[in-house]
């Protein structure tokens, strides 16, 4: 066997599929990805790693396409809410994996950061409002008398926590 194989091999054979699990890719405050400190700029591969977002066994981040999977780094959520609209039952969400879904309004808050904040994907992931999005609920907020915020929706209103992000 040559030296350069051996050395490079474990004898922890987890420890060695973790290591190699770890990856160089990373999903910016913006919803960017970044792959060894270069942007992903094909639109087709920004919108398939968006796409493959998951949670690992572990809690972590990951990337997976059928068994295939890596872990990636995430400088603030997972998930960006890119466009809002209203409907019969209340908001609908656009996401920028390209799906839609409904607005779970006891999810909503708003961040520390003064950005509106939700979880998405049957609450599994948190999810932050870009600045359009944003600006679409921000319209429906009320603040009530004690200084609360609350989310008019479908004829109701829905109180809007501040809390960390």
């Amino acid at each position: 066997m040559h030296a350069w194989y051996t050395d490079a091999v474990s004898d922890d054979a987890e420890a060695l599929l973790a290591r190699l699990r770890e990856s160089t890719i990373v999903l910016d405050r913006e919803g960017r990805f970044h792959h060894d400190g270069e942007p992903v700029t094909h639109p087709g591969v920004a919108r398939a790693l968006h796409r493959w977002i998951g949670i690992g066994s572990d809690g972590r981040y990951i990337l997976q396409t059928g068994p295939i999977w890596c872990y990636f780094r995430v400088e603030d959520v997972p998930f960006l809410v890119r466009g809002v609209r209203e409907d019969a039952d209340g908001f609908v969400l656009s996401l920028d994996d390209e799906t839609e879904e409904p607005l779970d309004p006891s999810t909503l808050h708003l961040g520390t950061d003064g950005v509106l904040r939700c979880r998405v994907k049957s609450g599994r992931f948190p999810a932050r409002l870009d600045r359009h999005a944003h600006f679409v609920l921000a319209e429906r907020l009320e603040t009530d008398a004690a200084g609360g915020l609350h989310l008019a929706a479908g004829g109701r209103k829905w109180p809007v926590e501040r809390r960390a992000t």
